[in-house]
């Protein structure tokens, strides 16, 4: 006989809370989930997830204008071509929920691709640009509604990004710099460049104007100078937008944003997460659960890693599909329940039909 649906929630839900705090949170628990099969996708840089319970990533740098759908076995299930050359220096993508419930995608095109440019005795770069999409679902080969946003930081002064955040609801974009110590005679993007571990420094945060135009070239704001990520690679904010996590070859950064506020979030401490090795570790994205952190990296065939967050990073619960709009994802993707969900569920309805038994049983012999 099954129990009632309300006693058997009662029931994991008791039985959630005698876990104990971040005993799934361990980064020791880190596992692969995939190994990147295109080898095509040599310099993955950024992931994200879709609605269709699929994984973004794009190539670095002057090379291919597509997007990359993989599955969870990391296959790429399809592909979304951008117009040929807009691809000067991608780093970065991120997905996202806008409040009218459109679904986008943005693209960083936010490097100083310096290694090319000084090649070709080319200035500096100090403009770039940020390519709003339809958020891509396989149905598609091309991608659709379009929008670039040029941008120049207030200096004037080139800087070098592989970091973007897309805020959740609002649809407000966030920019994290990389900082790196250079040693001579290296273009700016050599595997070579490294932080100074003498005196590492501080990344900026900078937020794009809340309604960016197409017609112009916007203006960034600086949120704050000393955020404590040297060598920002990637970022992501979480499905309901209660987090953002910055991340470079060896750590990621996990931030509380209550109400929203990402200027208030950064004036405290981050919690701070240790990451696998990695070739060179760029992408990062929440699982849509928001429990664990996915990560990736450059280089053919490269694993996708799942990494539990601490109990002071975790998320106090799985989002709801009315959390977002276009649901939780798709069947087989990388939004799945977490086992552990599994399992208190399955404890739950164990408990439940055997307090059953037990009053049938008493009600038998009366």
């Amino acid at each position: 006989m099954l129990i009632p649906a309300g006693r058997a929630l009662t029931v994991a839900v008791l039985a959630a809370a005698l876990l104990p705090a971040g005993a799934a949170a361990d980064p020791r628990t880190a596992k692969v989930l995939s190994v990147v099969a295109d080898s095509a996708l040599d310099n993955a840089s950024g992931l994200a997830l879709t609605a269709d319970g699929k994984l973004l990533t794009l190539q670095d740098a002057r090379r291919s204008t597509a997007l990359y759908a993989l599955d969870r076995r990391g296959r790429t299930a399809y592909t979304v071509e951008l117009p040929p050359g807009s691809n000067e220096d991608w780093e970065d993508l991120a997905t996202g929920v806008l409040a009218d419930g459109r679904r986008i995608a943005v693209i960083a095109d936010t490097g100083d691709a310096s290694q090319v440019r000084a090649a070709r005795n080319q200035a500096p770069r100090r403009t770039f640009r940020l390519i709003q999409l339809d958020e891509p679902d396989g149905s598609r080969e091309t991608a659709t509604g379009i929008h670039i946003f040029r941008f120049r930081y207030p200096d004037g002064k080139s800087r070098n990004v592989e970091t973007l955040l897309l805020q959740p609801g609002t649809g407000r974009m966030y920019l994290v710099t990389k900082t790196r110590a250079r040693t001579s005679g290296q273009g700016g993007d050599s595997d070579a460049i490294h932080q100074s571990a003498a005196a590492p420094a501080a990344a900026e945060l900078w937020a794009l104007p809340a309604r960016p135009v197409t017609t112009d070239v916007n203006v960034p704001e600086l949120v704050t100078a000393t955020l404590p990520v040297p060598a920002a690679s990637g970022g992501a904010f979480s499905v309901t937008g209660d987090r953002f996590v910055i991340r470079n070859g060896t750590d990621a950064y996990v931030w509380w944003v209550p109400d929203g506020d990402v200027a208030g979030a950064v004036t405290h401490p981050p919690v701070r997460v240790h990451l696998p090795p990695q070739r060179q570790g760029e992408g990062v994205t929440f699982t849509r659960a928001g429990h664990a952190l996915l990560v990736g990296s450059e280089g053919v065939r490269q694993p996708i890693w799942q990494v539990p967050l601490p109990g002071s990073a975790d998320t106090a619960r799985t989002p709801r599909p009315s959390d977002e709009a276009g649901g939780a994802g798709g069947t087989g993707g990388f939004g799945k329940t977490p086992l552990a969900v599994f399992a208190v569920l399955m404890l739950a309805a164990a408990v439940g039909i055997g307090v059953h038994r037990v009053r049938l049983r008493r009600a038998e012999m009366t």
